[in-house]
Order: C-alpha cells, then sequence, then structure tokens
C-alpha cells in the first residue's frame, strides 16, 4: 500500500511534467502557472500528521509512509542546506475509529455485566430464541421485525406501520437505525430509537403473541423489550450517544474545515476533547450516579476550547437539538 502511495505520486509527477510540456509547446512558456514537477514531492509533508485506522494493518502502513516521508525529507534538508534532525512526521489514529474502538469496549463491558447480574434468567429461557444481552443483536432482531421498509422477509414492518397508524395515529415513531455492516457505535446510535419506541413494540407484540406462540424473532424481541434491565441499557446507551457519540463524531468529521474559519484548530486539537473526556470519565468512575445527571453529562466538552465551549461544537448540538446541549 504504501509503495502504491509512492508509486501513484511519481506518475502524477510524470503527468503534470507533460501536462506543462504539451501547453508550452502549443500556447508558449509565458501563458501558464503550472507549477514545476519537482514541487510534487512528499518531502513537503515534513510536519504533517499522518491518520489511519487503528487496525495493525493500517499503522503498519502508516510507519512505512512516515518512514519514507522522512527519508525524501532529509534528503530534501541536505540538499537545501538544512539541518536533517529537524525532519519530523507524526503519527495520529483516526479519531473516527478510536470513538468505536471506544464504544465497542463499553458494549462488551456493559453485556458481560448483564450476562453475570441475569445468569439465572438466562439459563431459563429456552435457547431456541436467542436472547441476548448485546445491544447490537438488539438492534439487528429491531431492524428485522419493525423496520417499516420491510426487507426481512420473516419480519413485521408493514403489519406493524399499519397497526400505529390504527391504534396510535399521529404517535410519533422514531425510526429504527441501519444495522448493515459492524459499525461499533452503532449500540449507542440505535439504542435512543429503541427507549422510545418500546410502548408501541411491546404493544404490538403481546397482541402477535396472543394469536400464536410460534415465532422466535418477536418471542426473542418480547423477552428483551419487557426487562428492566435491559431498557435501563438502552437508556445509558442513548446518554452515551447524546452527549459524547455525536459530539465526537462531528468534531472528527469537521475538523479540517475549523482551521479554514479562523479557529486555531487542527487534527492534533482532537486531544483537547479527549482531555476533557478523560476528566469526565474518571468523576463518572468515583460517582456513577453523574451518569443521570443532565448538567454533568451535557458539560463534558464545555471547556475544551481555550477554557469555554468551542463555538462550532455549541452550534451543531443547537441545530440538532434546537437548544445546546453541550453547556
Amino acid at each position: 500500500m504504501c509503495k502504491s502511495i509512492i508509486d501513484t505520486i511519481i506518475e502524477k509527477r510524470e503527468l503534470l511534467a507533460g501536462w506543462k510540456e504539451v501547453h508550452e509547446a502549443k500556447f508558449g512558456a509565458d501563458t501558464h502557472n503550472i507549477p514545476d514537477s519537482s514541487e510534487l514531492d512528499i518531502a513537503k509533508l515534513n510536519g504533517a500528521t499522518v491518520n489511519s485506522d487503528t487496525c495493525n494493518a493500517a499503522r503498519k502502513a502508516t510507519a512505512l509512509l512516515i518512514e519514507a516521508i522522512e527519508e525524501a525529507a532529509k534528503a530534501k534538508a541536505v540538499k537545501d542546506g538544512k539541518n536533517p534532525s529537524d525532519v519530523m512526521v507524526l503519527q495520529q489514529d483516526c479519531h473516527h475509529h478510536l470513538r468505536n474502538v471506544w464504544f465497542g469496549a463499553i458494549t462488551k463491558r456493559l453485556s458481560k455485566f448483564l450476562d453475570e447480574m441475569l445468569a439465572a434468567d438466562l439459563d431459563s429461557i429456552n435457547s431456541s430464541y436467542r436472547v441476548s444481552t448485546k445491544m447490537d443483536a438488539v438492534l439487528r432482531a429491531i431492524d428485522k421485525e419493525f423496520s417499516l421498509p420491510a426487507n426481512y422477509p420473516k419480519g413485521h414492518g408493514d403489519a406493524f406501520k399499519y397497526w400505529l397508524k390504527m391504534m396510535h395515529p399521529g404517535a410519533l415513531l422514531v425510526p429504527v437505525t441501519r444495522t448493515s455492516g459492524s459499525r461499533q457505535d452503532l449500540a449507542v446510535e440505535g439504542a435512543a430509537a429503541v427507549y422510545w419506541n418500546r410502548k408501541y413494540y411491546v404493544e404490538f407484540l403481546d397482541e402477535c403473541l396472543t394469536g400464536h406462540k410460534d415465532n422466535i424473532l418477536q418471542e426473542n424481541l418480547w423477552t428483551v423489550l419487557t426487562s428492566q434491565e435491559m431498557i435501563a441499557l438502552c437508556r445509558v446507551f442513548a446518554i452515551l450517544h447524546y452527549t459524547i457519540c455525536m459530539p465526537m463524531r462531528f468534531l472528527a468529521g469537521n475538523t479540517h474545515s475549523f482551521g479554514a474559519t479562523g479557529y486555531d484548530w487542527s487534527a492534533r486539537s482532537m486531544g483537547l476533547a479527549i482531555d476533557a473526556l478523560e476528566e469526565a470519565m474518571i468523576e463518572l468512575e468515583k460517582d456513577g450516579s453523574k451518569l443521570l445527571s443532565e448538567d454533568f453529562m451535557c458539560s463534558i466538552f464545555s471547556k475544551m476550547y481555550n477554557g469555554g465551549p468551542f463555538e462550532p461544537l455549541t452550534e451543531y448540538m443547537e441545530y440538532m437539538f434546537g437548544e445546546s446541549i453541550c453547556k
């Protein structure tokens, strides 16, 4: 992969030289501002930060690419009469992937906690119902049964849509999160919809299972959605999504644009958000009840930028919720 990147740059350098040559042959040397092909050089990445996935293969490719950049930058520094020891290229994990790693670990830990707490109950449930405390498994079952496009042949999305219009006209139904793929923050993103919709889901399932008791998917969901512990899990994940996942996703996805709007911000500035999050997690470790404190959870990123709120993040949360929850 690293060699492919280097070879592509060399290839584009040759194309740039050919473009310049053809243009000058047709229109003269003074009719363009096409740069010299020698300017297309990875040595210019001296001082840059290379972002990559968090898996071993991506990190290895990044390390090799950094070595190539440093080698080219040192050679250029010697040629220009500068000190090659001043060459520095930084490596940083992609914060979209880091966020998913965090929530993946949270999902596994909470599922393990519930498995231990509900061990006796889970043992008494028929294994054919495939009941699980894993939130991503619950969301996939919800998507199969209740997705309104009714993409799953054994689901009842179309019947549920008709039932809801008849029994609860005008009711707010939050869309089910699409569960294809394997994003690790899926558990927190989809939890809010389950937490809100569960009152309709349970009523619909009750009517269905009263008439027949041979639907494994519906039995699975009935068991999960009537469990106080699983409802509490949905609530925890919903809180984490709104107060941590969404702000971190916005910051990671828009970091490249903040500097252009006048803020002293770059990819390395994401460390400010991580520091703020770490401080909040230390406080939660001391007092877990703070997870249910709106004031505390909504102030996690309140002093992230120069001791105060980061305006783009505040504006984003106001746009999403009508008012800022990043106080």
